[in-house]
């Protein structure tokens, strides 16, 4: 495998078994298996942080969490070592059962497979979703460095432009409103792309009538990643498919039962991910539920057979 003889181990690596792992990533480690051609980088760390270990995986990027965080797309959830040692560029050794750091090896054979259900949308009225925006942040949060306050009031007026090509515009303005999001704030995620991905996220659940724009969305959002971290453009494209962490499933499922407290309980969690990036991704669902609202029939419209 492309790699291999450069990352003889010193010791023998501590093994660690998953407590879970998306089901959908099988088939990117299977993939990654396989020999890599002549030239092309292999697998290989992108980033180390206190909970959450990054692999880059040809054009997919693979986070090693902390077991204590949710489930998330295209992430493995593990008991993280204390002691793993890991540097950004380390070459990963992947097998179709887990992947092997310096001085760890990720089992997953054993893990729950996490199966992510979309939340079918279609029954909620104009009532529900009323109601579910009261339970919602009615502003975005503070920013949190001086980049952010440089960037908050163009963040505001693009957001708000966006919302209102999602109402009233064509193809074409909707995708140029998109667009000018992306990569916009502060953030390991900017603030533009985390509202953009709350919003697709909901837009993609079954049911909805923002649905009909999610082939507009794909083609703004195709070149995210020359525009803004690789973090954010693969969580903008999972958020296409109606993938998100697991808190952002307990929402949308909450909203489908119309159950205000575990709606209420979820949004509590959602605001804790990142310092603002969880209030971002509320104002993208505000945004949603809000042209959603728009978009449905009145009680009092008339029925057409």
């Amino acid at each position: 495998m492309h790699g291999e003889k450069t990352m003889t181990p010193v010791a023998t690596p501590v093994a660690v078994r998953a407590t879970s792992w998306d089901a959908a990533l099988e088939e990117t480690l299977s993939r990654a298996a396989r020999p890599a051609s002549p030239g092309v980088p292999g697998p290989h760390v992108h980033s180390v942080h206190a909970r959450v270990l990054n692999v880059r995986i040809g054009a997919d990027l693979v986070a090693v969490i902390d077991d204590s965080l949710d489930d998330a797309p295209a992430s493995i959830r593990v008991p993280f070592p204390r002691d793993v040692s890991a540097s950004p560029a380390d070459p990963v050794l992947v097998r179709p059962g887990g992947l092997v750091l310096r001085n760890c090896l990720i089992d997953v054979t054993s893990a729950t497979a996490w199966h992510p259900e979309p939340a079918d949308l279609s029954a909620l009225s104009r009532a529900d979703i009323a109601r579910a925006l009261r339970l919602l942040p009615a502003s975005a949060p503070q920013p949190v460095t001086p980049f952010g306050r440089a960037s908050a009031a163009l963040l505001r007026g693009r957001a708000e432009t966006f919302q209102r090509t999602l109402l009233r515009g064509d193809d074409r303005t909707v995708s140029t409103a998109a667009h000018a999001l992306i990569g916009l704030g502060e953030g390991l995620t900017p603030a533009g792309d985390d509202i953009l991905t709350g919003a697709t996220f909901l837009a993609a659940q079954p049911g909805m009538r923002l649905g009909a724009r999610l082939d507009t969305l794909r083609a703004a959002i195709a070149g995210a990643g020359q525009r803004t971290t690789l973090l954010s453009a693969v969580t903008l494209n999972h958020a296409l498919h109606g993938r998100s962490r697991q808190r952002m499933h307990d929402l949308a499922h909450a909203l489908s039962r119309r159950d205000t407290p575990a709606a209420g309980a979820a949004i509590a969690r959602v605001r804790e991910i990142g310092h603002t990036s969880g209030e971002d991704l509320l104002t993208g669902i505000r945004l949603a539920l809000t042209v959603e609202h728009a978009l449905r029939p009145s009680p009092h419209d008339p029925v057409h057979e």
